[in-house]
């Protein structure tokens, strides 16, 4: 079974303004439905997150659906011991009623309580999926180079190993991966 990153169609982020606490989300887009195996990214001073994904309940309606509910990134927000950390988020983290959908999109909401840092957000956003979730057309598009050989018994570590490879090419740091 091969880990395959899906290609993101578009990528923005969204403020509410507002009094503080400010809505803050980063909307990530497929290209089609795509059944999430592992949200990646790298963190930059938020303290916590909720992700919600783009789901088809019935033909030709979607709804937001809750896939992880105020996941923590940081011990503490006040401190930034750990305000840039590599993260890596598994299905099996997902919600229960949420399940293994398959999403068109997945929003990242961004929670910050303390006053100290001026801004946070994400960095680096990537989503994978196995080549055995995927189906028909996109698979073919999608392996077309996408694919990643993994030997490893634990698909999460064998993760965690390639994002601490890049992240040392690229001058990140690397060693503190969650």
């Amino acid at each position: 079974m091969g880990l395959v990153e899906v290609p993101i169609t578009d990528q923005r982020r969204v403020t509410m303004d507002g009094r503080p606490p400010v809505l803050v989300y980063y909307e990530v887009k497929f290209g089609s439905p795509v059944q999430v195996g592992f949200l990646c990214f790298r963190n930059f001073y938020c303290a916590s997150i909720s992700v919600k994904g783009l789901a088809y309940i019935e033909e030709g309606k979607a709804n937001w659906k809750i896939m992880i509910r105020r996941h923590p990134l940081m011990k503490d927000p006040h401190f930034e011991d750990d305000a840039q950390d590599q993260h890596i988020i598994s299905s099996q983290q997902f919600e229960e009623s949420f399940g293994h959908r398959p999403v068109t999109a997945v929003r990242f909401y961004l929670y910050q309580p303390s006053p100290n840092w001026e801004s946070y957000n994400l960095m680096d956003m990537r989503c994978y999926t196995t080549s055995k979730a995927l189906k028909g057309s996109s698979k073919e598009s999608l392996l077309e180079n996408k694919e990643l050989k993994i030997k490893s018994k634990s698909l999460h570590s064998a993760l965690s190993h390639t994002l601490r490879a890049a992240a040392s090419m690229h001058g990140v740091g690397g060693k503190n991966f969650k």
